[in-house]
């Protein structure tokens, strides 16, 4: 079920949002699936929207999709196309602001020596700094490649406005400022999964 919370300022600006995980559009079945909670789905966006009146932003936090294929992205932005006609119907233009979970990445090969190293991450310090420190290292490389396609879909996205936000040091990160009449308000997404490299769960 869909979450959305508001915060008031000084002058009563009210700024709300929408809060939506783990669609895994792509998993195996949905298409089966997902027309039976649809119109459920739509019934409490509804609903909602009657309580907290007009979203300002709709935050995605993670697994939008199965397993980070091109295919994938492409079904979900029918999908969010979908959404979005709705949320003009209803009233809102919402921000679209996504964060990549453990599913939105292509998984590289665990044969290779550096996923290995990767993979043990917290046995294995003398690459932390490489990592960290050294943008064209074998080892950021993997971690971007595998988010090639979420980056992909991110950046050509008609419901998120990139111009405003501000990349982080890994795929996935960014922050932005949101300002809504007399209030503002940063936002943080930090790529939490950049490690999960050889499993999903």
């Amino acid at each position: 079920m869909p979450i959305f919370t508001s915060l008031r300022g000084k002058m009563m600006t009210t700024f709300n949002w929408l809060h939506i995980t783990d669609l895994h559009c792509g998993m195996p079945g949905q298409e089966h699936l997902w027309p039976n909670v649809k119109d459920k789905f739509l019934d409490d966006l509804h609903k909602l929207h009657e309580i907290s009146g007009p979203w300002q932003v709709v935050f995605f936090t993670g697994d939008l999709v199965q397993s980070g294929e091109k295919e994938e992205f492409e079904r979900l932005n029918k999908l969010l196309e979908e959404l979005w006609n709705v949320f003009d119907r209803l009233g809102s233009r919402p921000l679209l602001i996504p964060v990549p979970g453990n599913h939105d990445l292509v998984r590289p090969s665990g044969k290779s020596p550096a996923v290995r190293l990767l993979s043990k991450w917290e046995n294995n310090p003398e690459i932390h700094d490489e990592f960290w420190g050294e943008q064209s290292s074998d080892y950021r490389r993997i971690v971007e490649n595998a988010f090639f396609n979420y980056l992909d879909w991110f950046g050509n996205c008609p419901w998120i406005n990139s111009a405003e936000i501000n990349k982080g040091l890994l795929p996935g990160d960014f922050s932005i400022s949101l300002k809504q009449e007399d209030i503002r308000i940063g936002v943080v997404g930090l790529n939490t999964t950049f490690l999960q490299l050889t499993s999903a769960s």
